[in-house]
């Protein structure tokens, strides 16, 4: 038991540390704009973008990036809560259940946001093209299904430790 308390306080604090990263990338993003251009450039070569990024557009692509970054920070939250849940040595309770399942969701979630927002992204990136120009992108990767089955691991194995703790407290009752 000492060697998950002692592991989960570290990665409690890493965790939390890791909680900067989604805001610091967003507010980079937002503050300068070379770095969107070249996000956008990167992530979506394979449009053509005929009419440039307009504060419009940059403005809905910033809102656009910011719900998959407020669903990892709400993941990483749910792992904080965890990690903190087991440093105090509570493994096995309806509480934990619960912050795995979130963070089961979260994972499933995180790959299907992923292909609707950059559909919606390469509608928004050039429907102001000329007719015939205009793209719909919609990509998948083989990292986003292994996701979507860790992310259906954790909910089940979350659910199965919830039913787990109820039996165990409902075992406590009788003795």
């Amino acid at each position: 038991m000492r060697k998950i308390q002692v592991t989960s306080l570290v990665l409690k604090y890493l965790s939390t540390a890791c909680l900067l990263l989604p805001v610091g990338v967003f507010l980079s993003v937002a503050l300068v704009p070379d770095w969107l251009d070249q996000i956008v450039a990167q992530q979506f070569s394979h449009l053509r973008i005929e009419t440039g990024i307009s504060g419009f557009k940059r403005v809905l692509l910033l809102l656009l990036i910011a719900a998959p970054l407020a669903l990892a920070t709400y993941g990483l939250w749910q792992v904080r809560c965890l990690f903190a849940s087991f440093s105090v040595g509570e493994v096995f309770s309806a509480k934990t259940a619960t912050y795995i399942h979130r963070t089961g969701i979260v994972i499933l979630a995180s790959p299907l946001l992923n292909i609707v927002f950059g559909a919606i992204i390469s509608v928004l990136l050039t429907y102001d093209n000329p007719a015939g120009s205009r793209q719909l992108a919609v990509s998948m990767s083989s990292s986003a299904i292994g996701l979507v089955i860790i992310g259906g691991l954790l909910i089940v194995i979350g659910w199965t430790l919830r039913e787990a703790a109820r039996l165990q407290e409902e075992n406590k009752q009788f003795v």
